[in-house]
């Protein structure tokens, strides 16, 4: 989160992370989570990586997760958290392109960090 946002980093509401996005608000997180009931293992495909909030929580209940970000610049934004990139429960990937129509593709993809 950028320094400017430090005074009210604990609020719940959203913030920009850049690309016209924002990061959800802390609750909308929390609710999300709870309603998945998540279970260690399982496996999570989650569209819009973002400030990789949503996975670092799911990762930490002990979900596989598999983050894709369309936003270039978000996505290597990621990449300068070296924490981040250590998480063995997230995969990050770029810009995946799914023929419509096609039954046969699976993980992994194919622009992996």
């Amino acid at each position: 989160m950028d320094s400017a946002f430090a005074e009210i980093a604990y609020e719940n509401r959203s913030f920009p992370i850049g690309e016209g996005q924002t990061i959800s608000h802390p609750y909308t997180v929390a609710y999300q989570t709870q309603l998945l009931s998540i279970q260690k293992y399982e496996r999570v495909l989650e569209v819009g990586t973002g400030s990789a909030y949503q996975a670092v929580v799911l990762a930490t209940l002990g979900a596989q997760v598999y983050t894709i970000e369309r936003q270039r610049k978000l996505f290597d934004s990621n990449k300068q958290f070296e924490w981040l990139q250590k998480q063995p429960g997230i995969k990050f990937y770029f810009s995946v392109t799914v023929p419509l129509g096609r039954a046969d593709i699976t993980l992994p993809f194919s622009s992996r960090n």
